[in-house]
């Protein structure tokens, strides 16, 4: 790769880029209030609003998803490293570093899904052990009941 722009390499690229600048920032807030409306049972027209606000914001990455043939997620996975580039840097970002910081993006996730699975695993294996466990003291019981 080499250090071309964004723009000699994807021009619709960089006007969904352009497009989304802040918007990512947005919803994350507008999610979050979300979230924490939902949590806290707070009132239904508050939740409503904030409901709003983020769908807002995620129809319109949709649509530069939709522009580039991609899904939303994917859209903001570039959205969220442009972002964090061009705050970082200053500016904007050239294709090869916005390419390697989502290839980290990429490895960083690929990581949590597998420690994810290991803990879903060990916990699965305590639950094994508890429930042997479970049915091992209450055998004793029965038997101690038996013989009492």
């Amino acid at each position: 790769m080499t250090a071309r722009t964004i723009k000699s390499c994807d021009e619709d690229l960089d006007q969904v880029l352009y497009d989304l600048d802040g918007h990512l920032h947005l919803l994350s807030i507008a999610e979050h209030e979300e979230k924490r409306i939902h949590s806290t049972s707070g009132p239904l027209k508050d939740f409503a609003l904030a409901k709003a606000r983020a769908d807002n914001i995620r129809t319109q990455i949709s649509y530069g998803a939709r522009k580039l043939g991609l899904s939303h997620y994917e859209v903001r996975v570039l959205g969220v490293a442009h972002e964090v580039l061009k705050k970082r840097m200053g500016r904007r970002p050239n294709i090869e570093q916005l390419h390697n910081a989502v290839e980290i993006v990429a490895h960083t996730n690929a990581c949590a899904a597998h420690e994810a699975e290991i803990l879903r695993i060990e916990a699965e294996y305590a639950e094994r052990l508890a429930k042997r466990d479970e049915r091992s003291a209450a055998g004793a019981i029965a038997y101690l009941r038996k013989v009492a």
